[in-house]
């Protein structure tokens, strides 16, 4: 029969894996929603990438820039110059991926 205490090893052990597993998956993909927009233009060179929030995610959709200083600023996907740098970084993004599939 199986003791107590290793009954008890592994469901801590199991409890372990899964809270390490939740964090881990936080830490890469943290929800993040936009409760309001910015209302004016950042320069373009503060801009290092971005991320899509959708409705079903969130109360509202919108494009989140990540600054190089690191911080994420909401914009709103209806104004031209968001969708603007939203077309400039794919279009550096895809420069980037076919220089490295040239080069390996």
């Amino acid at each position: 029969m199986i003791s107590i205490k290793v009954t008890v090893m592994v469901v801590t052990l199991v409890t372990l894996c899964i809270l390490s597993t939740d964090t881990r998956l936080e830490r890469q993909w943290p929800m993040m929603c936009c409760y309001n927009y910015l209302h004016h233009r950042i320069p373009f060179k503060g801009i290092e990438g971005f991320s899509v929030l959708n409705s079903t995610q969130c109360r509202i959709s919108g494009i989140v820039f990540h600054t190089k200083r690191g911080r994420q600023i909401c914009a709103n996907p209806a104004d031209e110059w968001v969708m603007n740098y939203v077309r400039r970084l794919e279009s550096k993004a895809e420069q980037v991926h076919e220089k490295s599939v040239e080069m390996g």
